[in-house]
Formats: C-alpha cells, structure tokens, sequence
C-alpha cells in the first residue's frame, strides 16, 4: 500500500504554520472511468473534517483532468493545533500530502507564498 504525508512547519512574519496529514493509497484501477474517492479515518476530529472536505473537492477537480484512473484515497491521520493552525493551512497540507501520493503536481492548484504568509489556488 502506498503511503504519504506532508508536514508544514514555518514562521512567516513571526506568525506559527503548522500542520501534518498522513494518507494511503487503497486501491487503484488504471482504465476506469477517472475518479478520486477520498475518505477521511473516523479518528479525524469534526472541526478539520469540512476543511479537508473542501481540499479534497480542489483534488478531485485537479484530478479529472490529468488522468484516467480511478483511485481510493485514505486520510489516515492529521495532526494540527487550533491556535496555530487555520483551515487554509489544512487544506494547502492535504492537497501536498494527496498530490504526491497520486502524482500530481501539488504547485498547480496551490502556491503559498513564503514572505507573507498568503495561499493562492490556482486554476
């Protein structure tokens, strides 16, 4: 099975970004029709769970146009701190952690910017 994780750990402008995703990779059909079907362990608390839901419809659309496979994606683990960590930090963390896992480019669909602390999604 396939692993991946990412962690974001800075200080832009004095200001903490931390975060950390863990996922899997559970199955994957090569000529099917191109789907991403991610699923987030029970053990994810509810207040990050509608955050990653927006990351993972980003990936989904990413997805849709640069392959023709489907895959079934796990988010296994995340770890995070709510004084620190915002929900753009949680999303710029799974869209890297997903992307890597299923080989795509994370830069195409989010940049941060590491002199002012800003997220850009691009098109």
């Amino acid at each position: 099975m396939n692993e991946s994780e990412y962690r974001l750990k800075k200080i832009i402008n004095g200001r903490g970004y931390i975060a950390e995703i863990q996922c899997k990779l559970l199955e994957e059909r090569v000529n099917s029709k191109c789907q991403i079907d991610i699923s987030f362990d029970t053990s994810i608390g509810l207040e990050w769970q509608q955050y990653l839901k927006l990351g993972a419809s980003l990936i989904e659309y990413h997805y849709s146009f640069v392959a023709n496979k489907y895959l079934k994606v796990n988010i296994s683990s995340i770890t995070a701190f709510p004084i620190d960590t915002t929900p753009m930090m949680i999303i710029y963390v799974l869209i890297h952690a997903v992307g890597e896992l299923i080989g795509i480019n994370p830069k195409e669909i989010v940049y941060l910017d590491e002199q002012s602390g800003n997220f850009t999604f691009l098109r």
